[in-house]
């Protein structure tokens, strides 16, 4: 998962490492031991949530805070039993149809 805000004032990674925590299946490690690969294993085969929902409900979250000028969201999903790729993408527009 790429995020990429831009704002005037200051957001700190942490706070958007915590939104991705709340909305991902699993929260971000930087190091991962073999009791937090099953973790991992375990609530992705019970949490059925889709690239798509996730990544729609992360750019609702940023949408709604005041700060953020201007986000992007890309959210890649590998396959672990099939070879598959998932791409998904996502983005504030300044674009405003004309009346």
């Amino acid at each position: 998962m790429a995020i990429e805000v831009e704002s005037a004032q200051e957001i700190y990674p942490e706070d958007l490492v915590e939104l991705v925590d709340r909305n991902a299946l699993a929260p971000v490690f930087s190091f991962l031991r073999s009791a937090d690969q099953e973790f991992i294993i375990r609530k992705i085969h019970s949490d059925r949530v889709s690239s798509v929902v996730m990544t729609d409900a992360i750019r609702k979250e940023l949408a709604r805070d005041s700060r953020i000028d201007w986000y992007s969201v890309n959210t890649t999903n590998f396959g672990m039993l099939h070879t598959y790729i998932t791409i998904v993408g996502t983005e504030k527009s300044c674009w405003v149809p004309s009346s």
